[in-house]
């Protein structure tokens, strides 16, 4: 065992500040908004909730709202029930975006009417904003920085059940169940979150158990595959497939992982039509999944109008002369680190 390995995580140690910071505002403010990205996911549902959760727990005075008209299908039973903010609500408010790496990507189009706002993410930081900002770009989920608020708060911010529900889900489906690089603080963060006695079977079943109309959808679109010669795998799933098999667009997006174990393939991309198509009948755009082992993938992301972390991104093109464009920078990137690399098949 290596010795000077740490067996307990200072959670006051890193960002210790700004954290600070957070908590007097979050304790200042007697109306507060949280926002979260459009075409919300797990960690997006789960550090909103969270952070919900939290604030109503400690001071239960305060009116609380998560402004995002969108759902995630696959993780509604850990939505929060919460009130959405009026126009007159913005006034002498605070907002905290979560999980939001750009303005553009926020589901809010009044949270400039706040009074302040603050920043909790942990994407790789493009566009700075807020008046406050806690980014974390190692950490796997924006979940995990929720969590990391209360146990660095000296109980101001104490966790509570639900919260650690929430939370914990999202750093799971963020992480893809700690598969992600995981620090040694996110582990002993998912373990101080147990410990609060969440029902990981129950959050497990409710993310991993398929339908059957989903099972049979997985059996037949893997024929759809592909895989260029660099060792590039990829997959469209158009908006026809999508209507055959009645997929929701978390159904759609969840292909990508389809693709994580085939050897040879160190990346990996979805494409799937976005939805619901124009009145032509025509597909507005094609949604990008990016997904890698050992080689970053967000430059390539941001090259295509998206971004996200080195190993999990996501992107937008046009249409299939853009696809293919994508595959063939893609494949570039495969190219000169397997030149400088060789043994990385």
């Amino acid at each position: 065992m290596n010795e000077t390995a740490k067996t307990e995580y200072d959670f006051s140690d890193k960002y210790g500040n700004v954290k600070k910071e957070i908590l007097d505002c979050i304790e200042k403010y007697e109306k507060i908004i949280i926002c979260r990205h459009k075409r919300p996911d797990g960690d997006a549902v789960g550090s909103s909730g969270g952070l919900w959760e939290l604030i109503r727990a400690a001071w239960p005075e305060k009116k609380v709202m998560i402004s995002s008209e969108e759902r995630c299908d696959y993780v509604a039973p850990y939505e929060a029930v919460g009130t959405m903010p009026l126009p007159v609500d913005y006034q002498g408010a605070l907002c905290i975006v979560v999980d939001t790496a750009t303005q553009d990507r926020i589901s809010d189009n009044y949270f400039q009417n706040c009074e302040k706002c603050i920043k909790i993410d942990h994407h790789i930081e493009t566009e700075p904003y807020g008046d406050l900002s806690f980014v974390a770009e190692d950490r796997p989920s924006c979940s995990e920085l929720i969590a990391e608020l209360s146990f660095s708060s000296d109980g101001r911010l104490p966790m509570t059940l639900a919260a650690a529900e929430k939370i914990y889900m999202g750093m799971v489906t963020d992480s893809d169940r700690f598969r992600y690089d995981p620090k040694p603080e996110t582990l002993v963060i998912a373990a101080r979150l147990i410990q609060f006695g969440i029902n990981t079977e129950r959050i497990y079943s409710n993310l991993y158990i398929d339908t059957f109309e989903h099972i049979k959808f997985k059996a037949s679109v893997t024929e759809l595959i592909q895989r260029t010669d660099a060792g590039v795998a990829y997959m469209y799933i158009t908006a026809d497939i999508q209507k055959k098999y009645g997929l929701s667009r978390e159904e759609a997006s969840s292909v990508v992982s389809f693709m994580d174990r085939i050897k040879g393939c160190p990346i990996w991309l979805a494409f799937i039509d976005n939805m619901p198509l124009n009145d032509d009948g025509t597909v507005e755009s094609i949604r990008v999944r990016l997904r890698s082992r050992f080689m970053p993938v967000d430059k390539l992301a941001n090259k295509y109008g998206g971004g996200g972390h080195e190993h999990a991104s996501g992107a937008t093109v046009n249409n299939t002369e853009e696809m293919k464009s994508l595959i063939a920078d893609a494949d570039a990137i495969v190219v000169s680190y397997v030149q400088r690399d060789p043994t990385i098949f």
